[in-house]
């Protein structure tokens, strides 16, 4: 079974957090959450995935978060190297580092950024955060279901779709 979530980047009143759930949300990812993360790694940067995800995992760690989780953003192929292989290579740093620190991971991508930016690996990653929209705003809604989706790479579960980018529920600027 699915439910509507929003994610958000910056802490909300709870009546906000009441409003949205009378619209039908009964999921937040919060991207400061004490369980599931969203990393947006700098594949550019001289660091290495390992040493990217060890600087948010010391992060966490003296800050008394706890994480279980999290979704590796794939995305925007300009910010990546065109070469798909070192591509790889780095998700698969991440992966491995977040592994032996006993860190679930998933991934935040769709099929046309997996392509470009993965050249189609089938990578083994258990969860994706697939999104669709057409631009912000709620006129770039996409369905609010999994029809759309387009099968790529090697993926386990569908765990979230992301089909609106910056509208406004109760106020608030979110993703649904």
């Amino acid at each position: 079974s699915w439910s509507y979530a929003i994610d958000l980047d910056k802490a909300i009143s709870t009546d906000k957090f009441r409003c949205i759930k009378t619209q039908g949300h009964s999921a937040v990812f919060i991207s400061w959450s004490y369980t599931e993360m969203f990393m947006t790694p700098n594949p550019r940067s001289t660091k290495s995935g390992k040493d990217q995800f060890m600087d948010l995992y010391r992060g966490l760690q003296t800050s008394g978060i706890d994480v279980n989780r999290i979704f590796v953003q794939v995305s925007s192929p300009r910010k990546w190297p065109e070469n798909a292989r070192e591509n790889q290579a780095f998700l698969k740093d991440i992966i491995k580092a977040a592994n032996q620190k006993h860190i679930k991971v998933g991934v935040y991508t769709n099929h046309y950024d997996w392509r470009e930016i993965m050249d189609g690996a089938k990578i083994d990653i258990p969860y994706l955060w697939y999104w669709n929209t057409n631009g912000d705003g709620p006129q770039g809604e996409t369905q609010k279901n999994f029809n759309d989706l387009v099968t790529f790479g090697k993926f386990e579960e569908i765990s979230a779709k992301q089909f609106a980018k910056n509208v406004k529920v109760c106020g608030v600027s979110v993703n649904r």
